[in-house]
């Protein structure tokens, strides 16, 4: 059953049609399909099919609201902001980034804060968003603790990530999506799936001292380093204040784990959108940007070095390759979610 390439089509369908038998009203199913699938051709595989079937979970034991419909419930100016009712997080940063975008247009910035809400995947989906109206999209999420400061041993601040994208003139956006701890959870979570190690300056073990057992992140007292030390620690801990304190959502020991399929999980999202056309033409734009892009790309390389590239530029190669092959998933995640298809009498996912 390894190594199954699926057809994007296929994929696609599958998840809308099995989210829905879980309850999920079938907009809401398109999103979150497209936002899975998205990060799996960009190649972030911690953020795309992998998380499928916790998500079913939540929506099974109503940790993720699929029924009340979120709400804007306060309008100010250049922002909104919105009650995502706990329902999915993927819903609830569209929105809110079309409610930035919305408010873009009309004042050249615009801002959406989302309390309430879950866990949403890869937040370039959510940027990127505003580079289809050529305009900028920033974004950051709050996160159950992770991390624990610098200094400290036990999980105190999320890994909040951050998320930036830039349109072109021509082409795909400009994207930098990064979590401020030194690797993602899910990607732990990858190597404890494999029953494999990890290199020791990803995770502190209880007594916040390194450890290459994934273990101790997962079902232990163990935290994830922040990358950069005090450097990623500082970030992780001013975007909080973005994400959580100042939208009205819970923050650092007030949020739950998206593993906890018995608890709301209570996230806050920021998401942001910058029309250019206020700054400046945007050809004048994109002719500068071309430049700096140019400056960079064709700098003199490393001696161990064979090309330079922009942040986006490499999950966008992977998603040409994967739309040309489409995607190939490992058997221990295939069975998972056909024990899924199974349970809600569909074909299954792995079936050749």
């Amino acid at each position: 059953m390894s190594n199954i390439p699926i057809a994007v089509d296929r994929l696609n369908q599958f998840v809308i049609d099995l989210t829905q038998k879980a309850g999920l009203p079938e907009e809401q199913a398109r999103i979150l399909s497209d936002t899975l699938i998205e990060a799996d051709l960009k190649g972030i595989r911690t953020h795309g099919m992998l998380r499928l079937p916790i998500y079913v979970k939540r929506m099974e034991t109503g940790a993720v609201n699929v029924k009340e419909e979120m709400a804007v419930v306060r309008e100010a100016g250049t922002v909104r902001q919105l009650d995502a009712r706990n329902g999915l997080g993927q819903v609830a940063c569209f929105r809110g980034m079309g409610l930035a975008i919305a408010r873009a247009e009309e004042f050249g910035l615009g801002a959406c804060g989302v309390f309430n809400s879950n866990h949403c995947g890869a937040l370039g989906y959510y940027t990127d968003l505003a580079t289809e109206k050529k305009m900028i999209g920033i974004m950051t999420t709050n996160v159950f603790p992770l991390m624990a400061p610098k200094g400290g041993k036990e999980k105190v601040v999320g890994n909040n990530p951050l998320a930036l994208s830039v349109p072109r003139r021509e082409g795909p956006p400009i994207t930098y999506d990064v979590a401020t701890s030194t690797v993602s959870y899910g990607k732990v979570l990858t190597f404890l799936r494999r029953g494999e190690k990890i290199p020791l300056d990803w995770v502190l073990d209880g007594k916040g001292l390194p450890t290459d057992n994934p273990e101790e992140l997962i079902s232990r007292r163990g935290s994830m380093t922040p990358f950069a030390g005090h450097k990623g620690y500082g970030l992780a801990f001013v975007l909080e204040i973005l994400a959580g304190v100042l939208t009205g959502a819970a923050f650092g020991q007030g949020l739950h784990s998206l593993y906890d399929a018995d608890h709301f999980a209570g996230l806050g999202q920021f998401l942001m959108a910058i029309n250019i056309e206020n700054f400046m033409e945007p050809e004048v734009f994109f002719q500068r940007l071309e430049e700096w892009i140019n400056e960079v790309k064709f700098s003199p390389l490393a001696a161990d070095s064979s090309e330079i590239l922009v942040p986006g530029e490499l999950e966008q190669r992977s998603k040409r390759e994967n739309m040309e092959t489409g995607l190939v998933y490992d058997e221990a995640l295939l069975k998972e979610i056909d024990l899924l298809a199974e349970k809600y009498s569909m074909e299954p996912l792995g079936k050749k």
